[in-house]
């Protein structure tokens, strides 16, 4: 499962978080994505560097690339088509549960990254640095919706 989430920090940084966990950490019932779409060649790295808490790279990617693999599965992992159909509607993305638009949530942060503007169009990219990390707890209540 990813939780993905945009933010603009103190210092006007945009800053993407995605966290990487586990369907069986959720309380409740999410159903199931429909598994078509789009899906990254980066997958199987993104996932070993992330299994190993940020340790582990053997990919041909170095850290900061594959930061932007893992941002890059975040926003379009299951899109087809023309990825704008998807815009403001993420659920609509093959391999996708949801969308919540308020959360609270706790995480353990692995790898946090300001990305390189002399090597990543920030524009193409839309962040300007990048955190990884796995959701100790997600929480919404009716509150927050």
């Amino acid at each position: 499962m990813i939780l993905y989430n945009t933010s603009l920090a103190t210092d006007d940084t945009r800053v993407a978080v995605v966290l990487f966990g586990s369907e069986a950490n959720v309380a409740g019932n999410l159903g199931r994505a429909k598994e078509i779409g789009w899906s990254s060649s980066a997958a199987y790295a993104v996932e070993e560097f992330v299994m190993s808490q940020g340790k582990l790279n053997r990919s041909q990617w170095d850290d900061e690339a594959l930061a932007v693999e893992a941002l890059r599965i975040a926003e379009r992992q299951g899109s087809w088509d023309d990825d704008r159909a998807h815009q403001g509607r993420p659920w609509t993305r093959g391999f996708t549960l949801g969308r919540l638009d308020r959360a609270e949530w706790l995480a353990e942060i692995y790898y946090d990254v300001v990305l390189d503007k002399d090597r990543w169009v920030p524009g193409n990219i839309g962040v300007d640095r990048i955190v990884i990390g796995a959701p100790f707890w997600v929480r919404i209540d009716s509150n927050m919706i």
